[in-house]
């Protein structure tokens, strides 16, 4: 299950404005704001895209709520703060699904045991 599909061939995840903002707020922000180099990622941040949708934020991809980073400094900072990314949020929601069916089947298979 993604999160994010894309509306059309050609647009982002993010919607169809995405790459628009994008490149406007690197033009805005050239500077990696933790290393100084050549900006070329527009991160989300303090909180993810995903965390601003939940929030009810209107506009997640405004100038705001991003900041201009370097590709290695991204992929620092998305280590760090994600770790595994979209495939381990998938792994451990499939291993609590698991688990609580497992659960649920005990105690159904409970239930069909006369007490006595």
């Amino acid at each position: 299950m993604l999160t994010a599909t894309r509306a059309e061939k050609g647009t982002s995840a993010y919607g169809k404005d995405w790459p628009r903002k994008r490149e406007s707020f690197l033009y805005m922000n050239p500077m990696c704001v933790l290393c100084g180099r050549a900006s070329r990622v527009a991160d989300h941040y303090p909180l993810s895209r995903k965390e601003l949708v939940k929030r009810g934020v209107t506009d997640p991809n405004a100038h705001e709520h991003l900041r201009a980073l370097c590709v290695s400094c991204h992929s620092r900072e998305t280590a760090k703060h994600q770790p595994g990314g979209v495939i381990t949020e998938r792994r451990r929601q499939a291993r609590s699904q698991r688990e609580w069916q497992h659960w649920t089947a005990k105690t159904d298979e409970a239930d069909d045991v006369p007490p006595f």
